[in-house]
């Protein structure tokens, strides 16, 4: 099982050098950050939850840690026992506009994400659970012997690239290295890309888009 410390390791062999061993922490961390906003099978997820308040239209992530991390909403749904019913995307004016004329209470059917905060309309009377599935920031290993992270094993590649690239560029000041490090990263990006395509498509093969 690859681990942060198994990938720092790699790199300074790789790169016959032993004295930049903060340079490669800081390189193998831009590398993740870099890819953190990006669409893979690790990082999507439908899992996460809050309880609404009643009268309560806003939610940030001190009430919901997890909207910290949040990229993009794929769906949302509203859970009331074993019923499930579908909150609707609306535009941020809208609902803006709505609110402004009458303040309105009772179950939630509509949402809007915008500045770091999920909307709700109209504003819930009571207590329902709220479900948010979509992209969320995949976290970096929190530590070297971590075992497990999807960054360290099945982007490991790419990320392990990336940072040898961003060596070459602002460290060792190696032109010929950055452009070898540059195009063994595309490799591993398009093996991870075919990789998730596989893990994700359906209707015979093909890969159904999200609708943004």
């Amino acid at each position: 099982m690859t681990t942060l410390a198994i990938m720092k390791d790699r790199i300074a062999r790789e790169l016959r050098r032993t004295n930049i061993t903060t340079f490669i922490a800081e390189a193998i961390a831009t590398a993740i950050q870099a890819y953190q906003a990006e669409r893979w099978h690790f990082d999507e997820s439908r899992d996460h939850t809050f309880n609404t308040v009643a009268n309560q239209e806003f939610y940030t992530s001190a009430d919901a840690s997890f909207l910290a991390d949040l990229i993009k909403i794929d769906f949302a749904k509203l859970v009331i026992g074993v019923q499930v019913f579908t909150l609707y995307p609306d535009r941020p004016d809208t609902i803006e506009s709505a609110s402004s004329q009458e303040v309105m209470v009772g179950q939630p059917g509509w949402y809007v994400w915008y500045g770091m905060k999920f909307r709700l309309f109209p504003v819930p009377d009571n207590v329902y659970v709220v479900r948010i599935a979509g992209l969320y920031r995949y976290a970096a290993p929190a530590s070297d012997a971590e075992t497990g992270n999807f960054w360290m094993t099945d982007a490991e590649a790419v990320i392990r690239s990336r940072a040898k690239y961003e060596l070459a560029l602002h460290v060792l000041r190696d032109d010929g290295l950055a452009q070898t490090m540059s195009a063994s990263t595309q490799e591993a990006l398009s093996q991870l890309k075919r990789f998730t395509n596989k893990l994700t498509q359906g209707f015979n093969g093909r890969v159904i888009p999200m609708q943004y």
